[in-house]
């Protein structure tokens, strides 16, 4: 049975084995097909469809549009199944409805279900299984719903669904970070980012990973992009806590603790880890109670040389 596969991340696109389908190329078309699809399974009322997509036109021309843009809509889908009716369209004088089917493929619908199962768990408690779900549902989302069409419906749906892949890459950096996958971390940054520039979690996790990579540079780099997009933006100034770890990677003194920190947050969160892992954990912690000794002998030093200037001085 002919599949067809629509994706409606982006800009509208509805093809048949990578041929695009002819037919679909009006922007109302498109709209129409794709109201119908984001409220999959349940049927709609022309009249109420009518308003919806034409409500800026009195209720006898919307209904016109109405009639008008579904026998395009029909047309075109009928044409790929030349057996018989679209298995998927079912429309009669009062109702029409778009139910899921084995021909149809819609990219929302695999991102919603990739996102499901995974929604409720915390960053830490997840499986490799669940992660690379979570992965799966970031590569389907390849921009805005409808991406060039304003209608009112549109709105609460593309930011509904912008709300959830920002969800679903806030999970995974939290992953890459106690983990210590940079790499990965930063490009899911980079994501979060181009939806939300002001994100200053985000522009510290990407401060932190970068420094953790060896690149101190493009981690200080990163905290004067917060401090200049916050400005511009929001006209307000970096946090306290943004502020400190600017503060300690410019001290060239965070690594330690950073990797100190991730992995007991490892273990709290129940996750398994292997015997490699754990003798990073360990050599990590080695390192930061060394570093904490060296801090304090330097204290020490500094106070035992201020008290013996002062007895000089009272000797004088």
């Amino acid at each position: 049975m002919t599949t067809l596969k629509v994706c409606l991340f982006g800009k509208f696109s509805a093809k048949v084995d990578e041929t695009p389908v002819k037919g679909l190329e009006s922007s109302k078309v498109q709209e129409m097909f794709g109201y119908l699809l984001c409220h999959r399974d349940r049927p709609h009322s022309r009249e109420r469809l009518a308003e919806t997509l034409w409500h800026r036109s009195q209720s006898t021309q919307s209904r016109k549009y109405l009639r008008q843009t579904l026998w395009l809509l029909q047309s075109s889908l009928n044409a790929l199944y030349p057996a018989g009716r679209t298995p998927f369209l079912d429309i009669d004088a009062d109702w029409i409805r778009v139910s899921s089917h084995e021909s149809l493929w819609i990219d929302v619908a695999e991102f919603e279900q990739a996102c499901s199962g995974c929604r409720s768990k915390q960053s830490l408690g997840m499986n490799k299984a669940q992660v690379e779900i979570l992965y799966k549902a970031v590569e389907i989302y390849q921009g805005e719903l409808l991406e060039g069409c304003y209608e009112d419906w549109l709105l609460y749906e593309r930011e509904r669904l912008n709300s959830l892949y920002l969800t679903i890459l806030y999970k995974l950096m939290n992953y890459c970070e106690a983990r210590i996958d940079c790499e990965t971390g930063i490009e899911l940054g980079r994501r979060i980012l181009q939806c939300d520039r002001a994100s200053e979690k985000t522009h510290r996790q990407m401060m932190k990973l970068y420094y953790l990579a060896g690149d101190r540079t493009a981690a200080l780099r990163q905290y004067q992009i917060c401090l200049n997009t916050l400005a511009d933006d929001l006209g307000v100034k970096p946090s306290g806590a943004t502020t400190a770890l600017y503060e300690q990677i410019r001290a060239d003194s965070l690594e330690g603790m950073a990797r100190a920190k991730a992995s007991p947050e490892l273990l709290s969160e129940g996750v398994a880890i292997g015997a490699t892992e754990m003798l990073k954990f360990l050599g990590d912690l080695k390192d930061l109670m060394m570093s904490m000794q060296r801090q304090v002998e330097r204290g020490i030093n500094f106070v035992e040389d201020a008290v013996h200037g002062q007895k000089n001085t009272d000797r004088d």
